[in-house]
């Protein structure tokens, strides 16, 4: 790993540690090709979901890496968007539920799912 990809993960732990997410989506960088930009672009939404806008930052931050770069072409581009976007935001037994739970509690009312059935409502 260069310092420069060594900076950017312990700029991204300490904005997590002190709060410091800006809620702004991160945009898409200059001159990525346009089959890696709709991979790009649907990869920054659930990374958000997963780790805040600040994980996000650092995917696209982390593409811009390979903009212009000697012997990547824009297939092999978008396959390195689409499996770098795979390993930052895997999904684990715990967040399936979550987004399952989430799910149930948008289409039923929350309150149902979320309640201790022992305690009484107030």
């Amino acid at each position: 790993m260069t310092d420069r990809g060594i900076r950017s993960s312990l700029r991204y732990l300490f904005a997590d540690f002190i709060g410091e997410d800006d809620d702004t989506p991160p945009s898409l960088p200059d001159g990525l090709p346009e089959v890696v930009t709709a991979v790009a672009g649907d990869a920054v939404d659930p990374l958000i979901d997963y780790q805040g806008t600040s994980y996000a930052q650092l995917y696209v931050s982390r593409l811009r890496r390979f903009i212009g770069r000697n012997g990547v072409d824009d297939a092999m581009f978008a396959e390195i968007a689409r499996l770098m976007a795979a390993r930052m935001s895997y999904e684990d037994p715990i967040r399936i539920a979550q987004l399952k739970l989430a799910e149930l509690g948008m289409a039923s009312g929350a309150g149902r799912f979320l309640r201790d059935p022992q305690i009484p409502d107030r």
